[in-house]
């Protein structure tokens, strides 16, 4: 229990770096960023030894990887405005 507790100011920071995100930043671009909160998870559980990289955890990355590009595309192909 005592660990939940110590938890919880990161999880009030968290959304309020999310509120704070989605009024002054790029909406689409902070749901791209979203993408990448699974796939560092797993990235560290990897890293750190829990788990091993399989041919399944690489098809899902690619999964992810795409879905944060397909996100993000619009922002991607903008061409530069008026100099």
């Amino acid at each position: 229990m005592a660990g939940a507790r110590r938890a919880w100011p990161w999880a009030g920071g968290a959304f309020f770096l999310l509120d704070w995100g989605l009024k002054r930043g790029n909406v689409r671009a902070l749901g791209g960023i979203a993408y990448t909160a699974p796939l560092s998870s797993t990235a560290l559980l990897i890293l750190l030894g829990p788990s091993i990289l399989t041919g399944t955890i690489a098809i899902a990355a690619c999964f992810i990887i795409g879905g944060a590009i397909l996100a993000a595309g619009d922002i991607l192909r903008r061409s530069p405005g008026p100099s």
